[in-house]
């Protein structure tokens, strides 16, 4: 075999080399770190005040204790009925405010509870637009009348 023979194959081998290493490195694209998928919840709070039964029987029971004092007031002498009456209105907006205080507590208790158990990232409370997929509502109101 003669030199340029020798200097032709070898030429040829390297140029397929690169052209393989070419290949190689463009066919397979940089593995990159899969994004993190968020999860997601929302929390319809006015249904949750509205339509639990333990909201139903905290507001049922204030009526219930403040309609017995207002009959009282009533039937009062006609001079105090309009001082009391406004003392125990105050009175009464004192305790639904604590009522309502313990119960969005317990609320938000519950949420934070049933977050953590199902691994959520972020859950809300208000938004303009939540697919039910992600309405954690019904699950809330559940665990409230459980009285868990």
């Amino acid at each position: 075999m003669d030199q340029s023979a020798k200097h032709g194959r070898k030429g040829v081998c390297a140029a397929c080399a690169a052209a393989a290493l070419l290949l190689c490195s463009t066919a397979l694209p940089a593995q990159q770190p899969a994004p993190h998928v968020y999860k997601i919840g929302f929390v319809n709070a006015e249904r949750v005040l509205r339509d639990s039964q333990a909201s139903q029987q905290m507001e049922t029971s204030l009526s219930a204790d403040f309609q017995s004092r207002e009959r009282e007031i009533a039937a009062g002498p006609a001079l105090e009925i309009e001082k009391r009456g406004a003392a125990l209105a105050q009175e009464l907006n004192l305790r639904r405010d604590a009522e309502m205080r313990q119960f969005i507590a317990r609320t938000g208790r519950i949420v934070k509870r049933i977050a953590e158990a199902e691994k959520f990232d972020l859950v809300l409370y208000e938004a303009t637009y939540a697919n039910a997929r992600i309405d954690l509502t019904d699950k809330v109101i559940r665990e409230i009348d459980a009285g868990r």
